[in-house]
């Protein structure tokens, strides 16, 4: 648990560890997106500390930008300003733009920029992979735990705008003059009244016809992403955790009826023998909105580029709090960080594969490729192969995971 921190919007700011300012050859530069929702989250929690990372040779950035109501809202009378909505996008942009100009300064090399982020952050990652505003700014991408982001549909300018008009009512606002009032309300005021409103809205990017111009997933399917290499993986246990209560075989199958992608016969049968059905319950969450949208937007991109890696994690650490949480949403980062929670048990074996995914991480940010003096080699993801690297109690290649649910996801998707 953190304690709360003060609220201002003065957040446009970004972290830097570089280990040597001025070194022989410019350093290859790893820009963090960090995760909450679009709606919490800062980018300096201990988990993004980036001084481990930074010390295995690459220039670490962490930045911030606007959340939440001030991140991700729009009004009509906002249409025809340079930006319509989109905000926390926006910011990222421009802190991209700031290290291209000034990262040389700090030992970096502006044209050697990869970005990582997980769950939200790798979302607005994918985002930016779509916009022609971002292009160039990064030469490669690494989305940890994302990537069922928009595979409905994204959400539209009008729905933001919609949602926009709602909050000016909130202070009785309305008519032509809403948007200006709107603007007068106190930033504290404006943020408990929008919270309470929205408490369950999910903040993602929408379709502005300025970052965005058609639906993510439109694009992903027609070649829309940026051609650049890609690292893209999920963890073993994303809702575990959260899973309440004893659910029951009953509740596993209304659980498939319900699902927008999975509702098929096999995709029951594929769970209905696991003992523990919160896990059943896990593995249809996981699938669905994790882990068959990577193994889909992994095919894709690859079979357009032949850049593609998958990874699979799933080391659940010793003891009573590892037993419980198992490998969470959120549970890589330490690892990639070589930061390491006080509040769980860290072994040998945490140490070494913290190591080694910091080092497939590094090299990947050097060449654009995983692999080099690290072993096991990382297969690239393809079509046929369909082989990830899995990070369990040690690193090893193999085939993807949940075969049988990611086939019925991508007969969904497909028809």
């Amino acid at each position: 648990m953190f304690d709360d921190l003060a609220t201002s919007e003065d957040c446009l700011y970004l972290n830097i560890w570089s280990p040597e300012l001025r070194p022989g050859t410019p350093l290859p530069v790893m820009v963090y997106l960090h995760g909450g929702s679009n709606n919490s989250g800062w980018s300096y929690e201990p988990n993004y500390d980036g001084r481990v990372l930074a010390g295995d040779g690459v220039v670490v950035v962490s930045i911030a930008y606007r959340l939440g109501v001030f991140g991700f809202f729009s009004h009509p009378a906002l249409d025809g300003k340079a930006a319509v909505a989109n905000f926390g996008l926006w910011d990222q942009i421009a802190a991209l733009k700031w290290i291209r100009q000034n990262i040389r300064q700090f030992g970096g090399n502006p044209q050697q920029v990869t970005l990582f982020g997980e769950s939200s952050g790798a979302q607005d990652i994918l985002a930016l992979m779509t916009s022609k505003q971002a292009r160039g700014l990064f030469q490669g991408a690494i989305l940890q735990s994302t990537a069922g982001f928009g595979i409905g549909d994204t959400r539209t300018l009008d729905d933001e705008q919609q949602r926009g008009v709602q909050t000016a009512r909130l202070f009785g606002f309305d008519g032509p003059d809403a948007f200006r009032q709107l603007k007068e309300v106190p930033a504290e005021d404006l943020l408990l009244a929008y919270e309470k409103k929205f408490a369950s809205y999910y903040h993602s990017p929408v379709r502005d016809g300025q970052l965005l111009e058609r639906p993510i997933w439109d694009l992903i399917a027609n070649g829309g992403l940026a051609d650049i290499p890609l690292i893209i993986g999920t963890n073993a246990d994303e809702w575990y955790s959260s899973i309440a209560g004893n659910p029951t075989l009953d509740d596993i199958q209304a659980n498939v009826r319900s699902s927008v992608l999975l509702n098929s016969v096999n995709a029951f049968a594929a769970v209905r023998e696991e003992t523990d059905y919160r896990e059943a319950m896990d593995r249809l969450a996981t699938a669905e909105n994790m882990l068959c949208p990577t193994q889909y937007l992994a095919r894709l991109h690859n079979s357009a580029h032949r850049n593609t890696w998958v990874y699979y994690f799933s080391r659940v650490r010793d003891g009573k709090a590892g037993a419980k949480v198992r490998a969470y949403h959120g549970a890589e980062l330490p690892y990639v960080f070589g930061t390491h929670d006080a509040w769980m048990t860290t072994t040998d074996i945490d140490r070494q594969l913290s190591g080694q995914m910091r080092a497939y991480w590094v090299q990947f940010a050097k060449t654009g490729n995983p692999n080099g003096a690290i072993s096991p080699e990382w297969p690239v993801y393809s079509g046929q192969g369909q082989r990830i690297m899995e990070f369990g109690d040690q690193a090893s290649s193999g085939p993807a995971p949940e075969a049988v649910l990611c086939s019925v996801f991508r007969a969904s998707v497909d028809r």
